[in-house]
């Protein structure tokens, strides 16, 4: 084999791996954008505890995919109630934070939800409306 034919594989080999490194960059970045509004469900409100601003029967966007140092004081979460047998999420606006627990209320309540373990969020509300 001539040194010509050892250098022109070389290049070659090389074209083709650059190649499949930027296709695999490519795959990466599509799969990340398809994925990202996966990650958003619509969520039908019931009941009038956040009224006026989540209103009763009307759907909105919440966020499943979040960060727990997202949530912040005034934050609107969904989250499971464990002092109750009750299988549907509450939504409420997150009024304290207390070290590993939130404090929630609803707009219309006078009244504190019991305290929120960060572990019982499910979705955080960033705004916009769908429909089912």
């Amino acid at each position: 084999m001539n040194v010509f034919g050892f250098f022109s594989r070389v290049i070659l080999y090389s074209a083709l791996a650059g190649i499949v490194v930027i296709f695999g960059l490519v795959i990466f970045a599509i799969s990340n954008a398809i994925q990202e509004p996966l990650d958003l469900v619509c969520v039908q409100m019931k009941g009038h505890s956040m009224e006026p601003v989540l209103m009763d029967e009307q759907n909105y966007i919440f966020d499943k995919d979040f960060r727990f140092n997202e949530i912040d004081i005034n934050s609107i979460i969904a989250y499971h109630d464990t002092n109750y047998l009750n299988p549907n999420l509450i939504a409420h606006r997150v009024i304290a934070i207390n070290g590993d627990y939130l404090v929630t209320r609803g707009e219309a309540n006078g009244f504190d939800d019991a305290p929120v373990s960060f572990w019982q969020v499910v979705y955080i509300y960033h705004g916009g409306t769908c429909s089912l």
